[in-house]
Formats: C-alpha cells, structure tokens, sequence
C-alpha cells in the first residue's frame, strides 16, 4: 500500500475574488454588516437552535425587554446572541443575577448549557 501527502501551501488572495467565510456558531450583526460591506461572501451555517436564539433576542428587544442570556460570554454563540440585544444584554449564570436586570427582561439560553443549568433557573 501506498502512503500519500497532501501539503496545503498559502496563496495570495486573489483580488479578484472575495474571501469566503464560514458561520457556524454565529456571529455579533454587526460583525456580519461590516464583511459584507467589504465584499466578503458568507456562508452562513449557523445551527438553527442558535439562529433562533437571534430572533428571539431581537424580537424581544424590538419589544422593549431587557435580555438576559444564561451562558458563557466568551462563547461565540453568546457574544452573537447578545449583538441582537445592544446595550439592553447581560450576561448571567445564576438565578439570583437576575435581580439585577431591569424589567421586563427575557431570558433565553446559550443553547450548548448543561441541563443542570436549565433546571437551576426554573
């Protein structure tokens, strides 16, 4: 049998083409504006439980709430999450953060929490 190799090189962007990026965990709105201003094509395969975490922070801020998302935020799924809120987001992980919350507030759920997380909230 016969071993093979495949050596990737870099190669200078081409001028001509934009640069393709990947979405899969999501990324702030305005983040996604400012490369497609620039020509970057996107393809977005952002996970549908993520994508309709967007939403619903966005329909809720369009709303007037004050958003709280329960997870970690340096998770990229959060930090895309928390661009749909603007400066009505915070960040919690413990039920009693949310007495610090202006209200009304929605609370909404970094999709990959543990369960045990879910639970502590109820």
């Amino acid at each position: 049998m016969r071993a093979s190799c495949l050596t990737l090189r870099k190669r200078a962007p081409s001028p001509s083409l934009p640069k393709r990026r990947k979405l899969s965990h999501g990324v702030p709105w305005q983040l996604e504006e400012r490369l497609r201003e620039r020509g970057v094509v996107l393809v977005d395969a952002t996970c549908p439980v993520v994508k309709k975490i967007h939403r619903i922070v966005s329909e809720r801020y369009a709303a007037g709430d004050y958003i709280a998302i329960v997870g970690d935020a340096g998770h990229d799924e959060v930090i895309g999450a928390a661009s749909y809120g603007r400066d009505r987001v915070r960040v919690i992980s413990e039920p009693e953060d949310l007495d610090d919350c202006p209200r009304p507030v929605s609370v909404v759920f970094q999709p990959t929490v543990l369960a045990e997380n879910y639970e502590k909230f109820l």
